[in-house]
Parts: structure tokens; sequence; C-alpha cells
């Protein structure tokens, strides 16, 4: 069980003892198996073997809650945790109660919006405040909602009205649609346009036309939407303009952050800054990406690392075969030999 976040990992053993590693230090904090665990950009948060719910962040462990925790969510900058109906908010070292009335809630690294039914609004946690948004009707609920990085887009269920949350403002988009089609990015929401019948962007408060037609499938990444078009081709909208990635739909096609990754024949490409790059003249059966990195076993089952257009062999000096790796951001897990795990981070590795 691995998971891990820029410069902070967390991993059980395979005694299931529970570890930390803190940008440099890896640290022993748990000798019971923990039940789950969930890491982000600034703190990892977990259940331990007695239903306790406790963040590590800065060196420390604190106890947030003795049991009850049914749900709970990690970003680069905020925990969301919930208990029957009672929403809370761990941010900047500080538990915050946000309602006690939240079955639905949706968060991204900076926001999150949720529905308080006693009071029939619909409410944003940004930037340590709260903004509110009574809707018409009593009774009222959501149909769907979903929240990228700082932006969040939401359909009312009783009076279908489709609605943007971004940067403390709530405007509504459409009225009285049926199932709007939508994604969310970070400062981007795509989204069928229902009395046009067109592919649209919202995109830093503006909206923006990207096709006349539905396209055949899209995905959302920082800034960005990429997509296949009608017709085949492979673009992306991104900086206010369309760019053609290929004439051709790829095979598969993934997105995360900044970077696309993408099969063209049977080589493994990606796109990033502006530029196509290869990767490896083959398809890696296992590969993750964050960011800038790209990390893949080769077919000699060696571990690769693609940054900004270049591949580095991640050779452990200690020897044997890596079995199995994980990445987020800048730091790499590897499950080498027997019950052996190996991080790479920072140019360096840590037993």
């Amino acid at each position: 069980m691995l998971s891990q976040g820029g410069g902070l990992a967390a991993f059980s053993d395979f005694r299931q003892r529970f570890y930390i590693f803190d940008h440099g230090v890896k640290k022993l904090i748990e000798e019971q198996q923990v039940k789950s665990f969930k890491v982000g950009g600034n703190c990892v948060a977990y259940v331990d073997y007695a239903d306790n719910f406790k963040v590590y962040q800065n060196g420390d462990v604190k106890t947030l809650e003795i049991g009850s925790v049914r749900h709970y969510a990690v970003t680069n900058n905020l925990l969301a945790y919930s208990m029957t109906d009672i929403l809370k908010v761990y941010d900047n070292g500080k538990v915050r109660l946000l309602s006690p009335n939240v079955k639905e809630f949706a968060i991204g690294d900076s926001l999150i919006v949720f529905f308080d039914y006693y009071f029939n609004t619909v409410n944003g946690y940004y930037n340590e405040k709260i903004y509110s948004r009574r809707l018409r009707l009593v009774g009222e609920t959501i149909q769907k909602i979903e929240a990228g990085h700082n932006i969040a887009a939401l359909i009312t269920a009783e009076d279908r009205n489709f609605w943007i949350f971004y940067q403390g403002e709530a405007e509504m988009i459409n009225q009285f649609v049926e199932d709007v089609n939508f994604a969310v990015g970070r400062d981007i929401v795509a989204y069928m346009d229902q009395p046009t019948r067109t592919f649209k962007a919202y995109y830093h408060g503006n909206i923006y036309d990207i096709e006349n037609f539905e396209p055949v499938q899209y995905k959302m990444g920082d800034a960005r939407i990429v997509y296949v078009d009608a017709v085949g081709n492979f673009k992306t909208f991104y900086d206010e303009k369309i760019a053609t990635i290929l004439p051709i739909e790829p095979t598969f096609f993934e997105v995360k952050d900044s970077m696309i990754v993408f099969q063209e024949l049977d080589r493994f490409k990606c796109f990033y800054n502006g530029q196509i790059y290869e990767v490896a003249p083959f398809i890696p059966e296992k590969f993750m990406f964050e960011r800038d990195i790209i990390v893949y076993l080769d077919r000699t089952q060696n571990l690769q690392l693609f940054s900004k257009g270049e591949t580095k062999l991640l050779q452990y000096g200690g020897g044997g075969m890596v079995n199995d790796f994980q990445l987020i951001r800048d730091v790499v897990i590897l499950n080498i030999g027997v019950n052996t795990n190996v991080i790479y981070w920072n140019g360096n590795f840590y037993e």
C-alpha cells in the first residue's frame, strides 16, 4: 500500500508498520496497521488501528477525531472530512466546522464546495473564507457537483441550473438544463452548452467557443482541455488557443497537471510546453506521471525517469530488481527484491 506527495510520502512495510518519508527522513509513525491513509501536498491523513483520525504535518502527529470519520479527502493545501452530516476542514494547522448539514461536497486543491440542506445554500470554502449563495427553491438538492483545483461546477436538482464557482464568486451559466456534460480542471471548466449544442470552456472567468460539435472524448488538466474532436483530430485548448497535437486519434491519452501522455502507433509520447517528445519506442507495461515527470519500466525492468525532454536511468546502487513503483510529483517509491522499500527523491536514494 503506497501513496505520496511532493517531498512527502507514506507507506506500510511488509509487517504493516506505517512509515512517513518527510523530505529525506523516514519515520516510523504507527507500529500497528493503519486502516487507511491519504497524502496531500503538506500533510498525511490516516485512520489508525483504533479508528482514531489523525494528521501528520510539519513533523508532528495530531489526533483530530476519536472515531466516526466516514469520509476524508486530501489535496495540495486542504484536508476535508465528514462525520455523519458534519463537514470539517483542516487548514493551516486548525480544524474548522464548515457545516453540520452536509451530504454532498467536492474538494479541489484550494477549494471545498458543499450544499447545506438546512439553510438551502451552496457554499464555497476558499482562502479561509466561506462564500454562500441561497438557492431559490425550498428543498433544493444537488444533481451533480465536481471541483477542480480552484474551481467548481454544479447542477441543482430542482430548478436544474448550471453554476460555476470561481475565486469566491458563483455564476449561473445556464438555466433549466437536463444533464450538462461537464468536467473541471485548474482555472477551467469544459462543458456542452445545451442551448447552442456547442463545446465551450469557462476559463479565467471568460467563456470560449471550442468546437461546434461535441468531442469524441475529452479530459482536463491544469488550465487546459485535451480532446478528440468530432472528426478524429487530437487537440488541446490552453492559453486561450487551440493546438492540434495529432491529425489522428491516439490509441490512448491521459492528462495530469500540464503533462499529456499518449500512444501514437506503437510509440509512447508526451506533449509538454507546446512540444511533442518521444518518451519510449514502445508502450511500457506500467508508467506513472505528474507535473513534468514520467516514470516507467523499460523492457529489461529498469526504471526510467523522463523529465523536460531527457531520460534518466534510476539505477539503485544496492542492487535488486524493481518489482513495483509509485510516483506523485517528485517522490518515487520502489519495491525492490523481497520486502524492501527504497525511496528516490531529489536525485538521491533513501532506504
